[in-house]
């Protein structure tokens, strides 16, 4: 029946699915301030945030939803 597939994992309804542009952008600049990052533009912050190690990242997400 099936030749091939690609296996995922996840609920279409998650909360961050939904989340419209704005509070995803004001998410990313909160995240940036807490990381201490200066930024000129959107694309600016997207360059710098993958610069940032996965730990640090995982360590400011945590504590935004934490809080």
């Amino acid at each position: 029946l099936f030749s091939k597939s690609i296996a995922m994992s996840g609920a279409a309804l998650n909360p961050w699915g939904l989340t419209p542009i704005s509070g995803a952008l004001s998410n990313a600049f909160a995240m940036a301030t807490k990381l201490n990052l200066s930024y000129t533009d959107v694309n600016d912050l997207v360059e710098q945030l993958y610069n940032i190690t996965t730990g640090d990242l995982i360590a400011v997400a945590f504590s935004m939803i934490t809080a």
